[in-house]
């Protein structure tokens, strides 16, 4: 199977074919990621075809990208918040309050149905940070790096050991979810 780095660098040679296995290997992940982000549906799926015809007509621009994965992770992250702001705006300029929406266990794409447990394990998550809530998404469902995740959300890999310690000390007094999403990968906390 063809890596992201080296679709990336077919593209920017001229293969079109590789843009088209870039997009479909990637659309499904940044539906999950938007998504987890608390991102409308619809506003994710376009912010991911904006993404890609930008680099569809820019070519050059992600070739150089050390990680061409995390680059465009963090590229749909600041297009989703940009997005957001801009709804926030015209809101604001409507004087209208935005309703505040609870996660559902259907919103959540890591988790299957609706049983009692998801619904606990969606309001847990709910109560985390939108910041904590984004690194766990990325590491135990997105399974990427802690330097990875450092370049998608910006900050520095110590901030996102911070985060993740603060969300999982958090959750740790809550066994279903422990049991539910981090039991096999509590071993890969001690390699933070």
């Amino acid at each position: 199977m063809t890596t992201v780095p080296e679709l990336v660098a077919m593209f920017c040679k001229g293969d079109e074919d590789a843009f088209n296995q870039l997009y479909k290997k990637l659309y499904p992940k940044l539906i999950r990621y938007g998504l987890s982000l608390g991102v409308e549906h619809t506003v994710v799926q376009d912010a991911i075809q904006e993404l890609f015809i930008w680099i569809w007509q820019n070519p050059q621009k992600i070739g150089p990208a050390q990680n061409p994965e995390a680059y465009i992770y963090l590229s749909i992250r600041n297009n989703l918040i940009t997005k957001q702001k801009q709804v926030q705006r015209r809101e604001d300029l409507l004087n209208r309050q935005i309703p505040i929406t609870e996660t559902t266990a259907t919103d959540l794409p890591y988790l299957d149905g609706d049983s009692q447990e998801n619904v606990q394990i969606a309001r847990l998550l709910n109560e985390l940070p939108d910041r904590q809530r984004e690194v766990l998404f990325l590491r135990y469902y997105e399974e990427k790096s802690i330097r990875e995740i450092s370049k998608i959300m910006g900050v520095s890999p110590q901030i996102v050991r911070n985060y993740a310690f603060r969300a999982i000390k958090k959750l740790q007094s809550h066994r279903q979810f422990l049991e539910k999403i981090l039991y096999t990968s509590l071993s890969v906390l001690v390699l933070f």
